[in-house]
């Protein structure tokens, strides 16, 4: 199986969710993906002002669930997919089903929570 930085679906997705990259600070052992040599690599030093404006930054599982309200909200995984339920009522109503990550299920949800924006597979619409 492949990790989340790996999948070019979570890169393309990471890369075109403009919202987040803009308002991103940089932290030690952020991930980031060059975007003229497609190399991953860890913010631990000052490697990233070599690749000032052409960096990716590949928000981790830990990283998201930090920013989402998950209030009532519960990551679920079922064999190898992932997903994201709603509580209410006692019943749990799915937000975001079918996901090959946890980071690529809670993305999305941080998108449509926070921006309202929804994967169409090419962009955030």
């Amino acid at each position: 199986m492949k990790k989340f930085y790996e999948d070019d679906v979570y890169i393309k997705m990471c890369k075109k969710a403009s919202d987040i990259q803009a308002g991103h600070q940089i932290t030690k052992f952020d991930l980031f993906q060059d975007s003229n040599s497609g190399n991953i690599f860890s913010y631990d030093d000052n490697i990233l002002r070599k690749y000032i404006g052409t960096w990716i930054w590949l928000p981790r599982q830990d990283q998201l669930m930090r920013i989402i309200d998950f209030e009532g909200t519960i990551l679920i995984q079922t064999s190898d997919r992932w997903g994201i339920g709603v509580l209410a009522g006692g019943e749990i109503f799915y937000d975001i089903i079918n996901c090959a990550s946890p980071e690529i299920a809670l993305l999305q949800y941080y998108m449509l929570q926070r921006f309202h924006k929804v994967w169409d597979g090419e962009n955030w619409i």
